[in-house]
């Protein structure tokens, strides 16, 4: 505001300098952006039905995992790069999807919605056989994505010693 305005309101000085301080903290409300995400819904449903999805096959000894959070997420972090979601829906299949871009901006309106879900997707489905590396690191994203429950089809100590690593994953 200094360097825009000239000026700097003596409230957001003394603001900064109590966070500087440790006195004063931030703090946001945590289902912020689990809103954000369920109002552009349509948007994400809209641009998933025309992405390309790819059914991992596990045929390993270490069956796939789920959680109370069944969509688990691997991100680099690093800006514009893709987003992998993957979704274990049996111990045995998995499916990802790659989001590549971020949906376009907005709302999309009734009838787009309508237009979009009468056209044949223009994705395809692809199957791949998982290697036991693989499986693991599906694993590890399903447990870190989890909020609190993980599931296994078996006694599993794998999914145990997961779970201790991984349960407590910083959000």
């Amino acid at each position: 505001m200094k360097a825009k305005r000239g000026e700097q309101p003596k409230e957001l000085a003394k603001a900064v300098e109590l966070l500087e301080q440790g006195t004063m903290k931030i703090t946001g409300d945590p289902s912020y952006i689990k809103g954000i995400v369920t109002r552009e819904l349509l948007t994400y449903a809209c641009m998933t039905y025309n992405l390309d999805w790819l059914i991992i096959e596990n045929d390993t000894d270490q069956p796939y995992l789920t959680s109370d959070n069944p969509v688990a997420m691997s991100f680099s972090g690093r800006h514009g790069d893709p987003v992998t979601r993957l979704l274990p829906v049996t111990p045995k299949l998995c499916l990802s999807v790659v989001y590549r871009r971020r949906p376009p901006p907005g709302r999309l309106t009734p009838e787009a919605v309508r237009r979009i879900m009468n056209t044949p997707p223009l994705g395809v489905v692809t199957g791949a056989k998982a290697k036991p590396v693989a499986v693991r690191e599906i694993n590890r994203l399903v447990v870190q994505c989890a909020e609190e429950l993980v599931f296994s089809s078996r006694e599993d100590d794998g999914a145990r010693e997961l779970t201790k690593k991984y349960g407590r994953y910083p959000r």
